[in-house]
């Protein structure tokens, strides 16, 4: 191997560049890599973490791993989740607190990406212990499936799937998944070399000012998909399609008007003049 391919195999900085400067990372003592400003929670976010998974650093995994060096982490491979799928928004409020009381790892919020296998108007999710293997996911899914659909009805999606959609995305269905053996050395140097420090994972839930916005998101999300129980949520309802729409075809229906309007030209310049002039005159 030419001295090229031997820099390229191990060059951590060189495909992280412009991600590094986008997202405010630097190189900081012993050169590693490290966020050059405090932690700090993301506040266009619509989600809301019951409890925060002690088993995942996603921010590392999925947030830089994966899209600058394009594999799929192998901690990852061990990742197993359970998918709800509220069909309403007071069903997503009821998930919320059903996560809340279990006191398990999993967030819930609503889905703002476009397209995806397992995507929805409205999504929760439970993670899995990484240590109890698919048996383990297997059964803490039975267990949840029978919580979510005696609380909000039997009719609800409830699925256990592996790691992140953005994966199968790229990769392909997660049951053919297989790690390359030599990105070993590699993905311990990026872990050697990339430091992303978060606080305690209690500090890591949204805090209550910041989930009062989330849940505001939320309501707004469900006006605007036209989910009629989120009329439940909102005192004036804004008009994008719930509110009941006057037909005016075949009812008679008496409507009070402002007086009618001198008639100008549309055609051009003359017609803003004609008005000025018109009312000049009155």
């Amino acid at each position: 191997m030419a001295m090229y391919e031997k820099l390229a195999s191990i060059d951590v900085i060189g495909p992280a560049a412009e991600f590094m400067d986008a997202h405010g990372f630097g190189l900081v003592e012993n050169g590693k890599i490290a966020p050059m400003n405090p932690w700090h929670h993301k506040i266009q976010t619509p989600w809301i973490n019951a409890v925060a998974a002690p088993d995942r650093d996603c921010g590392r995994w999925l947030g830089v791993y994966f899209p600058v060096y394009g594999f799929i982490p192998r901690h990852c491979y061990h990742c197993f989740k359970i998918v709800v799928k509220p069909n309403t928004l007071d069903d997503l409020f009821k998930l919320h607190e059903l996560q809340v009381k279990m006191g398990l790892p999993a967030k819930c919020g609503v889905e703002r990406r476009p397209h995806g296998t397992h995507r929805g108007v409205y999504m929760g999710f439970w993670y899995c212990p990484r240590n109890e293997g698919l048996e383990g996911a297997r059964k803490l899914h039975r267990t949840i499936s029978l919580r979510v659909k005696d609380k909000l009805g039997i009719q609800t999606s409830v699925i256990l799937k592996r790691a992140c959609t953005e994966f199968e995305d790229s990769h392909g269905p997660s049951e053919n998944w297989e790690y390359p053996e030599k990105l070993h050395l590699f993905e311990d140097l990026l872990d050697a070399t990339w430091v992303m420090p978060y606080p305690p994972r209690e500090e890591r839930v949204e805090p209550t000012v910041l989930q009062v916005y989330i849940k505001r998101v939320w309501i707004d999300h469900g006006i605007r998909n036209r989910d009629l129980s989120a009329k439940d949520y909102i005192d004036s309802m804004r008009s994008f399609g719930i509110t009941d729409t006057t037909f005016y075809h075949d009812n008679k229906v008496e409507i009070k008007t402002p007086p009618a309007f001198k008639a100008i030209n549309m055609g051009g310049g003359s017609g803003a003049e004609s008005v000025i002039s018109g009312l000049s005159s009155d």
